[in-house]
């Protein structure tokens, strides 16, 4: 596998409330944005047509295991320890632990820069668990970011309080 640059294209496309309904549902239970899950499933029936090649298709697959195990991590800190506003951060440093995760970052680095995975990271737990992003903190070394956003659980309405 090469380092190459990862260029992207906009696309529209026409499709049904229930299936676009259906799609934020899907997107959601995965802690993505619709626009991620629809990538995602257009690059696994992609993969599963023959139609990428077989190094597209293992650089596909390094990098959700790598977000999918950084996510697992994430909420599971969450679920053993309550919430905390620096998960991204924590999640960071017990994956780094992992060596064959931080093995297999680094060999997604070789090939695609930091900076097409590192904000994904903090995207998906903040989808997954429901927060909002607070204020931007510098990351205690050694670790994977350099700084990150507090992530916080979203203020509740007083009127949501009152029902």
């Amino acid at each position: 596998m090469s380092k190459e640059e990862e260029s992207t294209e906009t696309v529209s496309a026409r499709m049904e409330k229930s299936t676009i309904a259906a799609l934020a549902r899907l997107a959601r239970q995965n802690g993505r944005e619709v626009s991620e899950q629809l990538e995602f499933l257009v690059i696994e029936a992609l993969i599963e047509a023959g139609e990428l090649s077989a190094e597209q298709a293992a650089i596909h697959r390094l990098r959700e295991n790598l977000v999918r195990d950084f996510l697992r991590t994430a909420v599971g800190i969450v679920e053993a320890e309550g919430h905390r506003d620096d998960i991204t951060a924590e999640a960071a440093r017990r994956v780094l632990q992992d060596p064959a995760w931080k093995a297999d970052y680094e060999t997604y680095r070789k090939v695609r820069d930091k900076a097409t995975i590192n904000p994904t990271f903090g995207r998906r737990v903040k989808l997954r668990l429901d927060l909002v992003t607070g204020k931007v903190y510098a990351v205690a070394q050694p670790s994977i970011f350099s700084s990150s956003s507090y992530l916080q659980r979203p203020p509740v309405a007083p009127d949501a309080r009152a029902a």
